[in-house]
């Protein structure tokens, strides 16, 4: 009896190593396996952000790119760009675009020398004239301004400035819209990373 104890423990301590060189290599492959899969989890996840980065960038691209086409479409309206047409018929023109776009705040006309011509909600009398986007507009370039802050009332918005031009070719006046951050923000906020992720622009 005592015999056969001897060699089940003997035959015990001879398989052991064995067991073990012959399942390592299966724990080191699952292990490989593991680390491999999450790799490829992560490079996925990556990937899949990246793709909803580029397609929010295109949205909101596509979006500033129907902003300033509405603004130019203003400009080429007979009714504004005719300088003999009253301001009070430019600005029922001004407010129609307003009113059907709904996304300015405010259209200004101002005039080359930086004086307010007309506005459809704020009438802003601010310096005009030291503007990057009032000066880009009245050399005939269409200029959208980085954000900022109007104060009264209270909003974070961009400039779109662009040119008005006359029947004989020349610039005289700028069109500028204050577009409402808000509009962008409604875009970003409608896409969801998960439970937590957000965008930010």
């Amino acid at each position: 009896m005592g015999n056969i104890n001897f060699f089940r423990k003997l035959g015990f301590k001879i398989a052991l190593p064995f067991i073990l060189v012959g399942l390592l290599p299966l724990f080191i492959g699952i292990f490989v396996l593991f680390k491999y899969t999450e790799g490829l989890i992560r490079e996925d996840a990556c990937n899949n952000l990246g793709l909803l980065a580029k397609s929010t960038k295109e949205e909101l691209c596509r979006f500033m790119v129907s902003c300033v086409t509405d603004m130019k479409i203003l400009t080429e309206t007979e009714v504004v760009r005719n300088v003999d047409i009253p301001v009070n018929k430019k600005l029922l023109e001004m407010k129609k675009i307003q009113d059907y776009y709904k996304r300015f705040e405010d259209i200004t006309m101002i005039d080359t020398k930086g004086r307010v011509i007309t506005s459809t909600t704020y009438n802003y009398r601010g310096e005009w004239r030291s503007k990057k986007w009032f000066l880009e507009a009245i050399n005939g370039n269409v200029f959208v301004s980085d954000a900022h802050v109007i104060l009264d009332p209270y909003k974070v918005v961009l400039a779109i400035a662009v040119p008005l031009i006359d029947k004989n070719g020349k610039i005289y006046a700028a069109l500028v819209g204050q577009l409402n951050m808000e509009r962008l923000w409604e875009i970003v906020d409608s896409i969801t990373i998960g439970n937590t992720g957000f965008v930010t622009i």
